[in-house]
């Protein structure tokens, strides 16, 4: 067997005595590019779908102790909400978009069928794309409320 049989090291030595030049600079080709991009969105989505509850349990909490304990002074909460409306608005439809493209970046599309079957199985990715879409959808119905609180 030729694999155990001693090297001929002149030829290595040859080569060692030849300067190497390596091209150090790495090629991205266009596929790496896209990778990299949809991995960097990933990560903001994620984030995005963190700020997101969090910013919502804020406005709960704001909207709650601004009209009391009984819900009983919405004059105050009109009055003191009214500067925080617009951007509460913007900041909430901005997070749901962004992680409404998240959610649905985690299916596939492309394929009807499989697309039908995911839903109907109750796919968690599934229920968190329709729950983001609903959400979204709301937000967008409260737009108008949101105007009147602006301009109270």
């Amino acid at each position: 067997n030729r694999r155990f049989d001693a090297a001929d090291w002149t030829e290595f030595v040859k080569t060692l005595e030849q300067p190497v030049f390596m091209d150090t600079k790495s090629t991205w080709t266009t596929r790496d590019a896209a990778l990299t991009v949809h991995r960097g969105f990933r990560l903001i989505g994620l984030c995005a779908c963190g700020i997101l509850s969090g910013f919502a349990l804020w406005n709960i909490i704001i909207v709650y102790v601004l009209c009391g304990t009984q819900l009983s002074t919405p004059t105050n909460l009109l009055e003191q909400y009214q500067s925080l409306a617009y951007p509460a608005q913007s900041l909430l439809y901005l997070l749901l978009a962004v992680s409404t493209v998240s959610a649905f970046d985690r299916l596939n599309l492309a394929k009807a069928s499989t697309l039908l079957q995911v839903f109907l199985t109750l796919d968690p990715a599934a229920l968190a794309s329709f729950f983001y879409f609903a959400a979204l959808v709301l937000s967008l119905s409260q737009q108008m409320t949101s105007d009147r609180i602006n301009f109270y």
